[in-house]
């Protein structure tokens, strides 16, 4: 006799958060069955990569299992989930999006340097000059708050417009505006220091 599926619908969130807390492990693998490919898709918006998406979804249940006993929620089980969701997906981002962002702008600006057609530094003196460019960029990206950090990540790496940066921030589109105005202020500064130095 095969054993009955777990309407995971049908419980409510806290005989849910009850039965992860008592280690029911039928409910957990039913609850992340019955939630794993929605929050992936919202991962997606947020991760690297469809792969990364994947691996923060599962960090997400594998950190709630491996404390299950300790299981809480505020708000509500759904709610929890997908902010969690969000953050370890923001959290691959960033540490991607730093790297990722100091080369591209490094390489946008170095484009002002006179070093020919588009072609990298042929001088020592250039490449000394490269290579600290390009940690003063990191190390200003690094050095944003970081809701400046999120919001230029969401626009400059994942290409999102200040309606959906708002929605992912939980802001209005006028505090995103400000702060992308903020991000790129900083980092216009830290650039304009550096070509002084």
């Amino acid at each position: 006799m095969s054993e009955s599926r777990i309407d995971i619908a049908a419980l409510s969130d806290e005989a849910l958060v009850a039965r992860i807390r008592a280690g029911d492990q039928r409910v957990f693998e039913a609850w992340y069955l019955a939630f794993f490919e929605s929050l992936w898709r919202f991962a997606c918006r947020f991760a690297p990569s469809s792969a990364t998406a994947k691996d923060a979804v599962q960090d997400v249940f594998v950190s709630i299992w491996s404390q299950h006993d300790k299981f809480m929620v505020q708000t509500s089980v759904r709610a929890y989930l997908y902010g969690a969701v969000r953050q370890r997906a923001l959290r691959y981002m960033r540490h991607e999006r730093v790297v990722h962002q100091a080369e591209v702008l490094a390489e946008a600006t170095g484009a002002t340097w006179g070093m020919g057609m588009g072609g990298g530094p042929s001088q020592p003196d250039e490449f000394i000059e490269v290579a600290e460019r390009r940690a003063a960029i990191r190390q200003a990206v690094r050095a944003l708050p970081e809701r400046q950090r999120e919001a230029l990540s969401l626009w400059f790496t994942h290409e999102l417009g200040t309606a959906e940066i708002a929605i992912v921030l939980g802001v209005s589109d006028r505090a995103v505006r400000k702060l992308l105005e903020k991000a790129r202020s900083r980092l216009t500064h830290v650039l304009r220091h550096s070509e002084t130095l």
